[in-house]
């Protein structure tokens, strides 16, 4: 008798623990639930650092608005964060993201004009012209702020090219650019051309970098408001850099690239005669600054350190067609 009643004096604790666990539980996730859902309305300092990158966007296109032309959707990509509540329990849960999803809309009949639809409803989230291989995202900071903007560019030629960026106090997102061939020179959509974001002049602001078939062709600054403009000046210390560091990877195919086509048999010569020990000629050069530019060509002075004995040289830039050549250094 006394041992049934034991029995069932335990079963009770077991059911009264076990009720309490689920409880406990489900207060516990209800919190983290409630604290998740609230969190995009909580802004505090730093709330939109770096929030274009964390929201993992995936570009999609499509005619969605019928115009005939292509739309753009960015959409983010939330975080799921496996929340462990037990040992034999875990619950996925949704990380909301500060970088919504947003829709370029496309508005007349040539991509010369777009729109930025922020929080598009789930029917054109979900519409079911939207598909994937049109654009690849470039991320940056061409505001210098901290929140971060994207670079979406095409990836067949024609396909429209753009850049947008966040408001680092209130995290809206804004159109900052159409990257057309008059803004940038290029089709950045166009076959072999690459493009990549980083600061070339230490004003905070990333900068485009613009190469075809793997050889710089230009730099464009991002200014104030974070739109780019070719600049000849970046554009020129820029090529010599590239040049240098292809001769510092022992790559003379590149290097050569960068030399003028009157020039170039000489210096393909010079550079695969030197072969594994061309990376020694960067080393010997330093103090580069330009010094001339005119619309056709340029000059620049650089020191040479030899065997410590130091002289200045000269270094001349030619523009062929729209591409900024070495000619001589």
């Amino acid at each position: 008798m006394a041992r049934k009643y034991e029995m069932e004096l335990n079963m009770r604790f077991l059911s009264i623990y076990l009720s309490a666990t689920i409880w406990r539980r489900a207060l516990y996730l209800g919190t983290v639930l409630l604290a998740l859902q609230m969190a995009p309305g909580i802004v505090h300092a730093g709330a939109y650092d770096n929030a274009v990158v964390k929201a993992n966007y995936v570009a999609y296109c499509g005619d969605v608005n019928g115009d005939g032309r292509l739309d753009v959707l960015i959409r983010a990509q939330p975080a799921v964060l496996p929340l462990e509540l037990d040992d034999d329990l875990t619950v996925p849960v949704v990380l909301p993201t500060r970088s919504p999803s947003f829709v370029l809309m496309s508005g007349g009949f040539v991509y010369t004009h777009y729109t930025l639809q922020s929080a598009p409803d789930s029917a054109m989230l979900n519409a079911p012209v939207w598909h994937t291989g049109c654009h690849e995202l470039i991320y940056g900071d061409v505001l210098g702020t901290g929140a971060g903007s994207v670079l979406i560019k095409g990836s067949s030629p024609g396909i429209p090219s753009f850049v947008v960026a966040m408001a680092a106090d209130t995290g809206t997102l804004r159109l900052v650019q159409l990257l057309t061939v008059d803004a940038v020179g290029v089709d950045l959509s166009a076959a072999g051309t690459t493009a990549a974001l980083k600061d070339q002049n230490g004003d905070g602001r990333t900068d485009l970098y613009i190469s075809v078939n793997n050889r710089l062709r230009a730099v464009a600054l991002a200014d104030t408001t974070g739109a780019f403009h070719v600049d000849t000046q970046s554009t020129l210390i820029a090529t010599w850099q590239a040049m240098l560091s292809a001769l510092d990877a022992r790559d003379a195919a590149t290097a050569v690239s960068y030399i003028a086509g009157g020039s170039r048999k000489k210096y393909r010569q010079a550079f695969n005669g030197l072969g594994a020990s061309m990376d020694n000629i960067s080393p010997t050069l330093s103090d580069f600054a330009l010094s001339s530019i005119t619309p056709h060509y340029a000059i620049a002075t650089v020191s040479r350190n030899y065997n410590g004995k130091v002289s200045l040289h000269y270094v001349t830039f030619l523009l062929t067609v729209d591409t900024w050549e070495i000619l001589e250094f």
